[in-house]
Formats: structure tokens, C-alpha cells, sequence
């Protein structure tokens, strides 16, 4: 059903829409049908409280099956739905212990409730917490919000299938996890996006029993990155979020779920780790190769001419295409992996060959070291900051953004995005993609989505011997793979 043929629907009834009971009988019931519950089964006034003084009612109940039922609330179109009708709706479906949905609506606005959303009290900033879909139209601007998460309100997914209550752990977050409004509207879309796509590929439902929540637990770090994969145009075009925030949203989403005990094990406690891998990616580059080349390069090396340390973060960066963990990790690895008579050194038990800039920047931070009385330095790059040891590599990056230079946009140079041109560069270079794949720490399938397939199967699948020195058609190799007094006059 779409939302639409609900606001056709209320066109069609004109000033007739005035009158609560008209809206309840052509519109409420109307839709409820649509949604797949029976008309012979609903119960109109539906008394709560039999032989109290003030005898109060429910405009619709619908009893589905096993003690199992749906209470429905209409009020008028003109009067917008407020936080007194979410109480009003929660108070009578909590006289009832084994029923815990209800649907609010004015026609052009639709509430669903879930009563068993555990809540800190019954203020307005936390009953609001049992609105698991908030699905509205807005007359004025004919902006309809959440209205393709409509079905998730109908007989099939609440009470057949279970898949609303994924919408539900999303409501039991917000109740226990307290953020702005703003922040609050981000993690709603990720988290509605990410549910709604992993039911339609019909990777597992809610199974209905006491532990609903035990579906949460079997999702997949996969299928998350699948979904990212499949939405991430879609998800920066709408809300300008990268799949690494929108991977926060669900991790911290499943971070929390745990610590309040509404699932037993976390499933995402590597999702960031395995995102930052699948998605270092080009970000508003237009041609990659605009990022580095022999102009900014030779600029930044320039800059930094006398400043060792720089020179050694730039060139891995630059040169070996490495990702900003793996800087910090060679910064901060001791000496002894560095063989400066074989011209190589080591990291994650795999050997590099060192082009002679980065070598002599190298020997230049020793001698340093020597000069400061520091004999034996404990990593590859330390300073001591109030007493600590730190290994301060962002703020290069943050300085070259700052360059002035025409004909660069340094805005751009951020380690992910030097990395992606690093491995665009070798690539259309000629370099093989088992050289780039070794040297750069990327995963084949990673480096393949950045260039078409013709250059793929021009470089193909050559062997790379490291005895031959490097990779020989590197396109920086003229740069980075000399002498500094010999290109001095150059940079």
C-alpha cells in the first residue's frame, strides 16, 4: 500500500474530513483493510473499563489471535496528534498485559505504538520513545515523511512475519540512549534504511516469541556492508552521510542494545574496522590523478624539506598508498625492522623495498634522536608531550589543507583519498595489480573498483619479484626514489 492513496483518498472526502467519525469510517477503517486486517473482526467502541464510573473506549480493537490485538485511536484531520493522544493510546493498551501495539492517526499523520518499549517515565521526551513509526503529510509543502515504511503498520509484518519489531529495537534504542534531535533524525534514516533493506532481501524475520530481540543478534557484519554497498549513492545523495557514519549509527545502535541487556551478543564490534577497509574510496575527486602528482608532490616535499618526520608520513602516504592506521603503525614500530643495509623494511611480516627519500629521512630522525641523548628511541618517531610519547601524524594533513599554491585543491588531501590516487596513479602506470595490491596493503577486489575493466586487463595479473628493487613503472618513482641533494633544485 502506498501513503499516497490515504491523502488521494482524504482529497476525495473534501469537508467531510471535519467530522472525526467520517474520517474513522472512510479513512481509518479504509486503510486498515488495506493493511491486510479483517473489517468482520473489528470491534467499534470497544469498552476498557466495565463497571467504572466513567466508562472509557477505544475507537476500533482488532483481536488477531492467541490473546493477540491491535488498539486504533482517529482523531480529527484539523487537530494535530500531540503527545497527550500518544499517552491517551499507551493507557489503554497497558489495560491489556499481552497486547502491546496501536496505531494514532488523523489521516495525515500515522502513529504506530509499541507499549513494550521500556521507557524511564512517562514524560513526554520519553513516551515519545513508543512511537516506533512516525509517518506524516504535510499539507502545505506535500512533503510525505517515512511514508515508505507504511506496510511495516499491516497485520502480515506486525503479527506474521514479526519484522516491525526491527523498528521496535530501533524506538528501544532511542529509549535508552539518550542525543539531539538532529543527531537522533541521522541515526533514524540509517537504521530505517538498514532494516527496511535487510527485510526486503529476505534475510531472516523476527521469529515471534518472548526474545524478539534475538533476530538482532544474527545479522551479520555482511549485511551491513551489503547494504552500504547497495545504498551508498543513494544515502549521500539524501542525507550526505558516508558509510563510515552511517556504520557508527548501527554499531553504536548494537553497542547499546547490549550494554542494556536487550541482546545477549554484538555481532558489529569489528564493523568499523571492516568498513574503513571496504570503503577507502575517492571522495569528490573528479580525475584521481589531481591529487598527486609531480607538481603537489614536489610542493609538499618542499614545505617540509627540513622536517624528517614529515617527509617519512607523506611517503607512505604518497608513495606506498597506505591508509592512516598503517602510518601510525609503522611510526610507532621499533628500529630494529628497518634494514637499512638491505634497503628494506618490515611490517606486518611482510618486507618493502625504501625509496631513498624515505631512507634519508629515516637516517635523518636517527641522528636526531642522538643529537637529543635519546640512545635508543622506543619507536620509528616519538615526542614527548606533557610527559607522554605521542606519535602526532594528523597534523601534517591538517597543514597541507591549508596550502595556498594554485592549481591544487589540498582540501583533498586527506590519507584516504591520497591512497585512492596513489593506487589510480600505479594503475594507469602500467603497474600490475598484484604489485599495487602488495605494496599499497589493498585488497584486490578494493583496488579493482577503481579503475575500468580495459585497464585491469591490460596491467593483469604479472608477478612481482621485490628483489628487483620496487615497482619499477611507479609514477612517482622519479620522485621519491632519489637522492634529496640530487633533486634538490627541483622541490
Amino acid at each position: 500500500m502506498e501513503f499516497k492513496e490515504i491523502i488521494d483518498r482524504i482529497d476525495s472526502l473534501s469537508d467531510k474530513t471535519d467530522s472525526e467519525e467520517n474520517l474513522k469510517c472512510h479513512i481509518t477503517v479504509w486503510m486498515l483493510q488495506k493493511l491486510g486486517y479483517t473489517l468482520k473482526d473489528f470491534d467499534y467502541e470497544h469498552r476498557l473499563c466495565r463497571g467504572s464510573e466513567k466508562n472509557r473506549h477505544a475507537d476500533i480493537f482488532i483481536p488477531i489471535r492467541n490473546g493477540n490485538a491491535m488498539f486504533v485511536e482517529t482523531k480529527k484531520y484539523t487537530k494535530d496528534l500531540s503527545i497527550d493522544d500518544v499517552y491517551q493510546l499507551s493507557e489503554y493498551i497497558s489495560m491489556h498485559n499481552e497486547i502491546a501495539w496501536g496505531i494514532l492517526t488523523n489521516g495525515r499523520q500515522i502513529y504506530l505504538i509499541n507499549n513494550s518499549v521500556d521507557i524511564y517515565s512517562d514524560e513526554s521526551k520519553d513516551l515519545l520513545s513508543k512511537v516506533v513509526l512516525n509517518i506524516e503529510y504535510n499539507p502545505s509543502t506535500q512533503k510525505i515523511t517515512n511514508g515508505e515504511y507504511l506496510n511495516y503498520l499491516s497485520k502480515s509484518y506486525i503479527y506474521d512475519i514479526h519484522v516491525t519489531y526491527y523498528f521496535k529495537a530501533v524506538s528501544q534504542f532511542f529509549a535508552k540512549h539518550r542525543i539531539s534531535n538532529n543527531s537522533k533524525n541521522r541515526y533514524r534514516n540509517t537504521l530505517f534504511q538498514f532494516f527496511d533493506y535487510y527485510v526486503s532481501k529476505g534475510n531472516g524475520y523476527i521469529l515471534y516469541s518472548s526474545r524478539e530481540y534475538a533476530p538482532l543478534e544474527r545479522i551479520r557484519d555482511d549485511d551491513v556492508i551489503d547494504f552500504l554497498k547497495n545504498f551508498k549513492s543513494k544515502t549521500r545523495q539524501a542525507s550526505g552521510t558516508s558509510p563510515l557514519t552511517k556504520c557508527s549509527h548501527i554499531a553504536t545502535m548494537y553497542k547499546v542494545m547490549e550494554s542494556t541487556g536487550f541482546i545477549s551478543y554484538n555481532p558489529m564490534k569489528e564493523l568499523r574496522k571492516r568498513v574503513e577497509v571496504e570503503f577507502e574510496s575517492i571522495e569528490q575527486l573528479g580525475d584521481p590523478k589531481t591529487i598527486l602528482n609531480t607538481e603537489s608532490i614536489n610542493i609538499v616535499l618542499r614545505k617540509n624539506n627540513n622536517k624528517p618526520h614529515r617527509i617519512v608520513i607523506f611517503t607512505l602516504a604518497a608513495y606506498y598508498g597506505w591508509s592512516l592506521d598503517k602510518i601510525k603503525k609503522f611510526m610507532s614500530q621499533s628500529w630494529e625492522s628497518i634494514h637499512f643495509d638491505k634497503h628494506i623494511f618490515k611490517l606486518d611480516g611482510k618486507s618493502y623495498p625504501i625509496v631513498k627519500i624515505l631512507e634519508q629521512a629515516l637516517i635523518s630522525l636517527k641522528n636526531k634522536y642522538k643529537q637529543q641523548g635519546i640512545k635508543k628511541p622506543s619507536a620509528v618517531y616519538i615526542v614527548k608531550k606533557n610527559g607522554n610519547i605521542e606519535t602526532p601524524i594528523n597534523k601534517l594533513f591538517k597543514d597541507i589543507k591549508q596550502y595556498t599554491e594554485p592549481n591544487v585543491d589540498w582540501s583533498l588531501f586527506k590519507t584516504q583519498n591520497m591512497r585512492a590516487s596513489a593506487i589510480y596513479n600505479m594503475l594507469c602506470a602500467g603497474c600490475s595489480i598484484e604489485e599495487i595490491s602488495y605494496i599499497t596493503d589493498s585488497p584486490v577486489s578494493q583496488i579493482l573498483k577503481y579503475l575500468p575493466d580495459e585497464i585491469v586487463q591490460k596491467n593483469g595479473f604479472k608477478k612481482w619479484n621485490l628483489k628487483s628493487g620496487g615497482i619499477g613503472k611507479h609514477p612517482f618513482k622519479e620522485i621519491f626514489d632519489v637522492s634529496s641533494n640530487e633533486t634538490s633544485n627541483e622541490y
